[in-house]
């Protein structure tokens, strides 16, 4: 199943908002959210 860009960045906004509110760091949010678009954009690139 092909994975939707528009709908991740929006999820990855939401979600990174939320967890800077909660008082997680930038620096986790920011790389979390890299890390999950590289292992998407890897398996969607087959």
């Amino acid at each position: 199943m092909e994975m939707n860009w528009r709908y991740f960045v929006g999820a990855s906004i939401l979600s990174a908002g939320l967890l800077l509110k909660l008082g997680a760091p930038l620096g986790a949010v920011a790389m979390g959210v890299a890390l999950v678009a590289l292992i998407n954009w890897r398996t969607t690139a087959r």
